[in-house]
C-alpha cells in the first residue's frame, strides 16, 4: 500500500490552516478529503477570523499610532513649555541686568551732575555766597558760559557773571560791598579746572544829568586762571583788585563820596 504524501494529509491541512490559513485552504480544497459544505464553512469561518483579526490589529495600530501621537505631542507641549519657561527666565534675567544698568548709569549721571559746570549750577554757587536779591531784583542778573579750548586743545570755560549792585547809602559802601562779593566768587568758580577765565560785572541804576535813572555798567574784574593760581585768597587785600585783576573797569560815579 502506498504511503499518502504529508501534504495531503488530514494533519497537515489542518496545521496549515492554523498556522498560515492560505496554504491550508488551498491544500483543503485540493486534496478533496472533506465533504463541500465542511469546506465551505471552514473557508467561511477563516476568512471571517481573517477578517476580524486584521480589523483588531489595524484598530490597535490605531489606538497605538493616537497614543503615541499624544505622547509626542504631550512631549513638545512640555518641551515648548520649558522653553518658554526658560525663554522667560532669560528675559527676566535680561531685564534685571538691564535695570541694574540703567540704575548704575543713571547713578553715575546723578554722581556726575554735581561735577559738571552748567549755568543752573553756576547761579545757585553765586546765590549761596552773595544771596538771592538785590532790592527788589535778583542778585545774579546773567550768566554765560563759554565754552573754548586751549593750546594743547584742552576744553576751557569762560565764565561771565554779570550781578545787580546792592543799593546802600553810599558809592564807596557800594563799591566795597562788590569788592566782598568778588573776593567769594573768584576762589569758588576756579575750583572748577575747566575755568579759565571769570569776569564778574556789577550793575547798578544811575541818574543822568537830566535826572533819568538806568542800570548800568559800574564795575568789571577779569581774573584769568593763571592770576588767579598766584593770589592767596586767604590773605589778600580786596582792594588791590585794580592792580592785580588781568582787566578791571570802574565807573566814575563808584569815586564819587
Amino acid at each position: 500500500m502506498r504511503e499518502t504524501p504529508f501534504y495531503k494529509t488530514n494533519w497537515f491541512t489542518i496545521l496549515m490552516l492554523i498556522v498560515f490559513f492560505p496554504v491550508g485552504l488551498f491544500l483543503m480544497w485540493v486534496n478533496k478529503k472533506w465533504t463541500v459544505a465542511t469546506r465551505v464553512v471552514v473557508s467561511i469561518v477563516i476568512v471571517v477570523l481573517a477578517i476580524v483579526g486584521y480589523s483588531t490589529r489595524d484598530n490597535q495600530n490605531q489606538t497605538g499610532n493616537i497614543a503615541a501621537s499624544r505622547e509626542t505631542a504631550a512631549k513638545e507641549k512640555k518641551k515648548d513649555s520649558e522653553n518658554s519657561k526658560q525663554e522667560s527666565k532669560t528675559n527676566i534675567t535680561k531685564d534685571v541686568k538691564e535695570k541694574k544698568e540703567n540704575h548704575k548709569g543713571n547713578h553715575s549721571k546723578n554722581q556726575e551732575n554735581p561735577d559738571k559746570l552748567t549755568e543752573e549750577r553756576l547761579v545757585k554757587d553765586v546765590q549761596k555766597l552773595v544771596g538771592e536779591k538785590a532790592g527788589d531784583k535778583q542778585k545774579v542778573a546773567k550768566i554765560d558760559l563759554i565754552s573754548t579750548a586751549d593750546d594743547n586743545n584742552q576744553p576751557k570755560k569762560t565764565v561771565n557773571i554779570t550781578l545787580n549792585g546792592s543799593d546802600n547809602l553810599t558809592t564807596k559802601v557800594i563799591r566795597k560791598g562788590m569788592f566782598v562779593e568778588a573776593e567769594k566768587i573768584f576762589p569758588k568758580i576756579f575750583e572748577n579746572k575747566e575755568v579759565e577765565r571769570v569776569i564778574l560785572i556789577w550793575k547798578f541804576p544811575l541818574v543822568d544829568v537830566k535826572g533819568n535813572s538806568e542800570s548800568e555798567k559800574v564795575l568789571s574784574i577779569q581774573i584769568e586762571r593763571k592770576t588767579n593760581d598766584q593770589i592767596n585768597w586767604d590773605n589778600f587785600d580786596r582792594d588791590n583788585f585794580a592792580t592785580v585783576a588781568d582787566h578791571y573797569y570802574e565807573h566814575p560815579a563808584l569815586n564819587k563820596e
